[in-house]
């Protein structure tokens, strides 16, 4: 049984899977698949024709833009927001984030990008590229991987 909050707009062919939490004021446009056992924090924006895989958490004020496939057992923190447009205003396609991803806070996700599985995204960080490599840490603006000590940054 899935568990919907007060005054969130939902539209009509947005699928919810089971057991998954949506707190409060929640705005989901049509087209929306979101899986089983995730937890959609208040004020949550999908701009629509968006997929949430299984056990992913998106916490309060993300901007989930349409396009944009979020794999199972990844975590975006508060204020995420993703962009599925380019600088003439035409949709390019939302990011795709893998598998078991971590997105801090306040980061920003250019359009039509790749996040590799197992990628940390830090606060504030924006990714303007294709993180290929899993396993990796990135930070900054623009996002650049995080170097082992003594290394300098790759850009």
């Amino acid at each position: 049984m899935s568990k919907i909050g007060q005054y969130c707009v939902i539209a009509d062919d947005v699928e919810i899977g089971e057991g998954t939490v949506i707190q409060d004021f929640v705005e989901i446009r049509s087209g929306v698949k979101i899986g089983k056992n995730c937890y959609i924090d208040s004020r949550v924006t999908f701009t629509g024709n968006a997929i949430v895989g299984d056990n992913v958490s998106i916490r309060n004020a993300c901007i989930i833009a349409r396009g944009v496939e979020i794999a199972d057992d990844s975590f975006l923190c508060p204020q995420v927001m993703f962009n599925n447009l380019d600088s003439h205003e035409k949709t390019i396609g939302g990011a795709k984030i893998g598998k078991n991803c971590f997105i801090g806070t306040n980061a920003t996700i250019n359009h039509g990008i790749t996040i590799a599985d197992h990628t940390i995204i830090g606060a504030k960080a924006f990714v303007a590229k294709s993180i290929e490599e899993e396993n990796s840490t990135w930070i900054g603006v623009p996002a650049r991987k995080m170097a082992p000590k003594n290394k300098k940054p790759e850009t």
